[in-house]
């Protein structure tokens, strides 16, 4: 009994210090209580998520420049906590002039952490890119994998 009260204030006191472990912790414990949805796939390989570049220039150039800055090209579907990592993310960032939207690279739908790249976006293009990866997501399993392809 000791040994196990030991164990969780061990856990508890590297949850709390070590950056990014919380995520981790958090992560874990949504696998083990998530529900399998039966009508979803999860294919093997990474999955190629096309869109158009002339429809989503900006988009396109944001990918790019994340990229090039050394975020991750393979993504994997987390949707459990999305809309959470979505907040935390956008609390550290400037709230949008008229018109504009904060991009998030990778999406929060496709990281496990709340980090991601952050660039200013027509609404109109973030909004319908948004869309569109969703529907385009919407077959596909928590855990596949994806990326994204601009032509």
């Amino acid at each position: 009994m000791i040994r196990l009260l030991l164990i969780g204030l061990l856990a508890f006191a590297a949850y709390q210090l070590v950056p990014g472990l919380s995520d981790a912790f958090d992560r874990a414990k949504d696998v083990a209580t998530a529900e399998v949805d039966s009508d979803c796939e999860k294919p093997a390989g990474v999955q190629r998520i096309v869109f158009s570049e002339r429809k989503y220039p900006h988009i396109a150039a944001h990918f790019r420049a994340a990229k090039k800055d050394g975020w991750p090209v393979k993504l994997r579907i987390e949707r459990d906590r999305s809309d959470d990592r979505r907040d935390r993310l956008m609390e550290t960032q400037p709230s949008p002039p008229e018109g504009y939207d904060r991009d998030e690279y990778p999406p929060a739908v496709g990281r496990i952490g709340w980090r991601a790249d952050v660039k200013l976006v027509p609404s109109s293009e973030n909004r319908s890119h948004g869309s569109k990866l969703g529907a385009k997501l919407s077959e596909f399993c928590d855990g596949t994998h994806f990326r994204y392809v601009f032509r």
